[in-house]
């Protein structure tokens, strides 16, 4: 896939984290060396149903605050995976 501006997309796979302060400080870090490496570069935050996408580390920096946000709101059913499963069958 790719942009007419910029480089082919990379998909890194997907993680699951909970977002307490120094997870978004580390991974703010790490968004932060990620997008100065090439111009164009993004950082996207899927959080619930929501998806977002930030270019520069500020905008990194608060979608991960709230996605914390967000996750802190979340029925702790929602947090741990428990519950419905992708067949929408309770697991």
């Amino acid at each position: 896939m790719r942009n007419a501006d910029s480089a082919p997309a990379i998909n890194l796979g997907q993680i699951t984290l909970t977002l307490d302060p120094a997870a978004i400080t580390g991974l703010t870090a790490a968004a932060a060396t990620w997008l100065q490496g090439r111009e164009g570069r993004k950082v996207k935050v899927k959080f619930g149903s929501v998806e977002a996408e930030g270019a520069t580390v500020e905008e990194a920096r608060q979608l991960l605050e709230l996605a914390a946000e967000v996750q802190a709101r979340a029925p702790v059913e929602e947090q741990d995976g428990e519950g419905e499963g992708e067949d929408g069958q309770n697991d």
